[in-house]
């Protein structure tokens, strides 16, 4: 599957005013994560959501807010990548830059869900 901003790349006469998400190799300065996923969130997996990997393509504007991710998964349901995705809305970037001027910019991750393993809790016997 091309990355997001190739797919926008190739179709510029479809869409014009679709956005260039500049890739990491395209940028002088990367975007730099300021606020990450709240822990919490992935220990909470659904019960019908089964564990996986994907490549997710996180899409950052010029103020270091996620717009968009892009799942790079057909077989993972839409349950699961809309679970990805509510994740990964709250997190904050730096603005990747382009020669000193915040451009939206792309960040390619591979994800895990999997099922948080637990302990036993210990039983005190008095």
């Amino acid at each position: 599957m091309p990355q997001p901003s190739e797919g926008v790349a190739s179709l510029p006469l479809a869409n014009p005013a679709l956005p260039h998400y500049f890739r990491a190799d395209e940028l002088t300065e990367n975007p730099i994560l300021l606020q990450d996923i709240d822990p919490d969130t992935f220990m909470a997996l659904p019960d019908n959501i089964p564990p996986h990997v994907a490549r997710a393509y996180i899409l950052i504007n010029e103020q270091g807010e996620v717009d968009q991710v892009v799942i790079d998964e057909e077989d993972l349901s839409e349950e699961a990548k809309r679970f990805v995705s509510d994740a990964f809305a709250k997190v904050k970037f730096s603005p990747g830059k382009l020669n000193g001027l915040a451009v939206k910019s792309q960040l390619s991750i591979e994800i895990s869900l999997e099922r948080a393993k637990v302990a036993p809790i210990p039983v005190i016997m008095r």
